[in-house]
């Protein structure tokens, strides 16, 4: 009884070879109900487009020496492959002024600096950033772990960026350590290069 009702209402085909057979209006009203049951919802806008401009590095980067050869390295690999990795950075804290703070890839960045200078990219080269808000502690302890796990930082690279973490955010020779997988020992070393050093910073 349930069949003739519904082959009375224009859904169901019961002379077909398969009988029972939906109709094609029957199709789209269930294909009609399942979308409004399980909505299209838009996905996230699409990522602002930053170029090299955009983007400033942090004044208190622990690395203050960049390999040349390794700059120029990075910078064809760019050039053939695209850049793989993102910049990561957070809102400049310093305004007016570029719109990012570096946090982490300035290597990346000055290569795709170095590509612009040379003419072989353009000025407008979209450069991938992931931007975070970050706090100023965040921001040098990032720093710190992702430079000591891309390319060794200089002994002295090392113990002023200790030094900031102790005298800008309180931080232990314990705390260092544990962030860096390395010994106390090793820390306090570095710190004792300051001193010998006259207490550079």
């Amino acid at each position: 009884r349930d069949l003739r009702r519904l082959e009375e209402a224009g859904l169901v085909n019961l002379t077909a070879p398969s009988a029972p057979e939906l109709t094609p209006e029957a199709v789209a009203g269930l294909a009609a109900a399942d979308a409004l049951a399980n909505p299209v919802r838009p996905g996230p806008a699409a990522a602002r487009v930053w170029t090299h401009a955009d983007l400033t590095p942090n004044p208190d980067q622990p690395r203050r020496e960049f390999d040349p050869l390794q700059l120029d390295e990075l910078a064809q690999s760019i050039l053939t492959d695209g850049q793989v990795q993102n910049i990561l950075a957070r809102p400049n804290p310093h305004q007016p002024g570029p719109a990012l703070q570096i946090v982490g890839g300035e290597r990346r960045w000055r290569a795709i600096g170095r590509l612009i200078e040379r003419g072989q990219i353009p000025a407008d080269y979209p450069v991938r950033v992931e931007v975070r808000d970050l706090t100023d502690a965040q921001v040098d302890s990032l720093a710190l772990v992702e430079n000591m796990q891309r390319a060794n930082l200089s002994p002295l690279e090392e113990a002023r960026a200790f030094q900031r973490l102790i005298r800008v955010h309180g931080w232990t020779t314990a705390d260092i350590a544990e962030k860096i997988s390395k010994d106390p020992r090793v820390v306090q070393l570095r710190l004792n290069l300051l001193e010998l050093n006259g207490g550079l910073t």
